[in-house]
């Protein structure tokens, strides 16, 4: 799916955008993905 339309369904459902919050928030806990390579 395109970013737009990731966006808007991401905005009528909260857990989701819950999900992806944490999601980046653990990504950048890390580091990010590319240095632990």
């Amino acid at each position: 799916p395109s970013v737009k339309s990731s966006l808007k369904f991401l905005r009528r459902t909260p857990w989701a955008r819950a999900e992806v919050e944490s999601l980046y928030v653990s990504t950048f806990k890390r580091g990010g993905p590319s240095e632990n390579v």
